[in-house]
């Protein structure tokens, strides 16, 4: 991995790359999610200009969101993934940069947060 403080327009970038072709590079942490509100985690992500690579959302050891990052489009994609079903535990959240061909599958990370607010829906 590699700190940029700008990459293509976002500032303080992290910069990951598959570990080989069957294991992703990981982005690991657990978490306290709080009780009765809505919990939403967001983040950008980018590709090498000359790559893509498949980005999965993995909580708990199950996939949330799985897709691919290309260069085709816009630069940065931002994503949100609802953790409401989460609220109250303790979680485990997983953000993976795997292969797809092997080439050029770079990761670009930025603005990476957790917001907890509004009251969830009962």
């Amino acid at each position: 991995p590699a700190k940029f403080p700008e990459f293509e327009g976002r500032r303080n970038v992290l910069m990951t790359h598959p570990v080989d072709s069957k294991t992703p590079a990981a982005i690991v942490r657990a978490v306290n999610l709080p009780r009765d509100v809505k919990s939403v985690l967001s983040f950008g992500v980018a590709a090498h200009e000359k790559g893509d690579w498949e980005l999965r959302v993995v909580v708990e050891g199950e996939v949330l969101r799985r897709e691919r990052v290309g260069h085709d489009g816009p630069r940065w994609r931002d994503i949100r993934v609802d953790l409401s079903a989460y609220a109250g535990r303790r979680i485990v959240i997983r953000l993976e940069n795997a292969a797809t061909d092997w080439q050029w599958e770079f990761g670009y990370w930025s603005d990476l947060k957790l917001e907890s607010g509004e009251v969830a829906a009962k």
